[in-house]
């Protein structure tokens, strides 16, 4: 079991509609993971502690998504491994540039809280009326 509450497709589908539209809000990040796979779980629980301990306007609006229930969603991104992170602005997913890396709409793998901290309020600081369709990240 676990100790948090992940979303449901729903939930994810009508923030991203809203996303869309809004001009407060146009930041979701979606965490997807496998309940059997510990790195997963980390992940899940970590990107839980963020969004209970800061606003979603320095984090944006994060959703833990459990790729089984949701299928479609995780077909959706492409997400077969997991944790995975997809960022979504204003409602479509930012391609991550990685120098060293092929592009990807997600970012795969465990990384330290500080790290995820980072990339999150990066992304929560970024002007609302920009349209923005990639993320250059320097992960190793």
């Amino acid at each position: 079991m676990t100790d948090f509450t992940g979303n449901t497709s729903e939930e994810v589908l009508n923030a991203i509609k809203e996303a869309k539209k809004s001009k407060d809000k146009p930041f979701i990040c979606l965490c997807f993971y496998h309940i059997v796979l510990p790195p997963s779980l980390f992940t899940a629980k970590l990107f839980d502690k963020i969004r209970k301990n800061y606003s979603s306007d320095t984090v944006g609006q994060i959703f833990i998504v459990d790729a089984i229930k949701s299928n479609e969603l995780a077909t959706k991104y492409g997400v077969i491994p997991t944790p995975a992170i997809v960022i979504l602005w204003k409602g479509e997913p930012l391609l991550i540039r990685r120098p060293g890396w092929d592009d990807a709409n997600k970012i795969l793998g465990c990384m330290k809280e500080d790290e995820w901290l980072s990339i999150l309020r990066f992304v929560a600081g970024l002007p609302r009326e920009e349209d923005r369709k990639f993320l250059s990240v320097n992960i190793l």
